[in-house]
């Protein structure tokens, strides 16, 4: 991704590059100069690098020319503005066509590691069901389970040494 920035940065900061420093005066008398954005390259693949989170706004990006001609009119150069719009926006697609290529091999891989570990996780899951099917508890239904629990008291008021006997134990 950074090889993509970098490329971009240079071909933007490249045709760019001689409108740097113009100014502009436009028929109100208010000076216009070329922003800031595309000064150096460095600078260019900062703004490229906001670009990806959805700050490429094209009215921050004019294209000054200055003035021209004998009455002095303010002078703008289409194909220029344009071919560093289309650029711009060339590379936010390409962006985001790699970051959801990104995406969808991280999940491909995720998939991988669930399938390979697809049967330990099969047998895990029947060996939890069957034991919970064969504990004596839960395999007599209801009203002869409590025979059961009668038995269990029993026992282990009478031949486990370790149950200390009170009340809160036969709950």
């Amino acid at each position: 991704m950074g090889v993509i920035m970098v490329s971009f940065a240079v071909g933007v900061n490249l045709l760019v590059q001689p409108y740097l420093n113009s100014v502009v005066v436009k028929e109100d008398g208010t000076q216009q100069t070329m922003g800031l954005h595309f000064r150096s390259i460095f600078s260019t693949i900062r703004s490229m690098y906001w670009a990806v989170y959805g700050y490429l706004d094209p009215s921050l990006y004019p294209i000054v020319n200055g003035n021209s001609g004998p009455d002095q009119a303010p002078t703008e150069h289409y194909i220029t503005s344009f071919a560093t719009e289309m650029i711009l926006t060339l590379y936010h697609c390409i962006i985001v066509i790699t970051l959801l290529n990104l995406m969808v091999s991280l999940l491909v891989k995720k998939a991988d590691e669930v399938l390979e570990n697809e049967e330990s996780e099969f047998k895990y899951t029947r060996v939890a069901i069957y034991s919970e099917y064969i504990a004596w508890s839960s395999s007599v239904p209801p009203p002869f389970n409590l025979l059961f629990v009668v038995k269990e008291v029993f026992t282990r008021l009478l031949f486990d040494r370790r149950v200390v006997t009170s009340w809160p134990v036969f709950l």
